[in-house]
């Protein structure tokens, strides 16, 4: 359905626009069609016009410092410049979520990205509020593995994010460039480790951040084969607000969310979690834990199946590890995303350490580029547990040190207070102590 004032596209059982905010005039025999399974950001909310419309762009094109000045997303040209200094070069990505552009920040003599935000949020305060909410919560995220969002700007006509530019791909174009749409464990497992890394950087927050959002196309993975987790906070933010503005439900990240999360019940670093064991299984398997069929009832009421009945070739304990961290109640899950990635650390290298021929030490390179150092589970364990044994003789004798000062300390005084009594200093030398 498109919208008569703007030309806007919109899903069929839309009331409002998603670019002007205008009623619809709902079109008779119009059937809703949602795809679920729509891998982008969004689901239904494309921002190409009808050519058959000729929209007219909603005010002129001009810079954001100039007064009186307008700049509608999907009007935005290489050249222009956003709030005096971001001159816009590429065009990066776009969708119901907005658009991504590429920028040069004139006052930093630095390359950035620019997330440019639908125009039915930006005019909307309390969206805006909230975006600037989360972009501040942002702000105090300094990770490697964290993708930096630099400031947050918005004039009540154009809202944008200016991020971190990262030269990369997402993991999810990772997976649509693979023949089944498969990844191997040890091409993942260090990938995840790292976003793990970065979740529980921000989960140890006071108060804690959460992500809300974490799938394949959050994660990017840059041309050193360093991943990158994106949109902390933001995207959930956006599709909260876009819910809210255009009374209908912005879908398309239900396949990696949390039951609790669905319920809109109070959310805790375990959603997160789920989120994370939900994009893994999806590069192990190919395909998310529920794909077809009403995802939401499967959410709520059944179990994932397990890897292996999806084909994947993983060992069993591992397997049995990401379904605990897709268990339908939180506190059956891992006390934390750590904890659930070094699971898997674990019991990979159980399963690989006998048949290896590497040596301990040695560094490895996954297909990905990225190198991590081969360290045997069971080695590392009796490592750790030497270091502890030796520490623990030498924390003894300091010990036994400390007592033996003290006793001979004691002993001192004693003898003093002994010879004082027995030998009572002379009248006039009490005298003097006396004065």
């Amino acid at each position: 359905m498109f919208c008569h004032h703007c030309g806007q596209r919109n899903i069929d059982e839309a009331r409002f626009c998603i670019g002007c905010g205008k009623k619809l005039l709902q079109a008779q025999g119009s059937s809703a069609v949602v795809d679920e399974l729509d891998r982008g950001d969004t689901v239904g909310l494309p921002n190409t016009p009808s050519p058959s419309l000729n929209p007219t762009p909603p005010g002129s094109v001009a810079d954001l410092d100039r007064p009186g000045g307008t700049i509608s997303v999907g009007v935005l040209s290489p050249g222009q410049v956003l709030a005096g200094r971001y001159r816009i070069e590429q065009k990066l990505g776009s969708g119901g979520m907005g658009e991504v552009w590429k920028a040069f920040d004139q006052e930093l003599a630095l390359a950035v990205a620019l997330k440019v935000l639908p125009p039915i949020l930006s005019g909307n305060s309390r969206a805006v509020a909230a975006l600037k909410h989360e972009a501040a919560l942002s702000l105090r995220l300094t990770h490697p593995h964290i993708c930096r969002i630099h400031t947050f700007h918005s004039d009540g006509r154009l809202g944008f994010l200016v991020m971190e530019l990262i030269d990369g791909a997402t993991l999810e174009q990772i997976l649509d460039s693979r023949p089944n749409r498969k990844m191997g464990l040890e091409e993942v497992l260090p990938l995840f480790r790292a976003i793990a890394a970065a979740l529980d950087h921000a989960h140890r927050q006071q108060p804690p951040i959460l992500h809300r959002d974490i799938k394949p196309a959050n994660i990017m993975v840059n041309s050193a084969g360093e991943p990158k987790l994106m949109d902390f906070g933001i995207a959930r933010e956006i599709k909260d607000s876009l819910t809210r503005v255009t009374s209908h439900e912005v879908v398309g990240t239900l396949l990696y969310m949390a039951r609790e999360q669905f319920l809109g019940q109070k959310l805790t670093p375990a959603a997160d979690q789920y989120s994370l064991a939900a994009s893994l299984y999806e590069c192990l398997a190919g395909r998310p834990p529920f794909d077809s069929g009403h995802i939401g009832h499967q959410l709520l009421n059944m179990q994932p199946p397990s890897l292996s009945e999806q084909g994947a070739d993983v060992p069993r304990p591992i397997d049995a590890a990401i379904l605990r961290a897709l268990a339908k109640k939180p506190e059956e899950r891992f006390a934390s995303v750590q904890a659930f990635v070094e699971e898997l650390r674990e019991q990979w290298q159980k399963a690989h350490s006998p048949k290896s021929e590497r040596n301990p030490g040695e560094i490895v390179t996954n297909s990905l580029g990225m190198e991590f150092a081969w360290i045997p589970v069971e080695l590392e364990r009796k490592s750790r547990e030497r270091q502890e044994a030796e520490r623990q003789p030498k924390q003894q004798e300091k010990a036994r040190e400390k007592a033996e000062l003290e006793r001979k300390r004691r002993e001192q005084e004693e003898a003093n207070d002994l010879m004082a009594a027995i030998f009572p200093p002379p009248p006039a030398d009490r005298e003097r102590q006396e004065l």
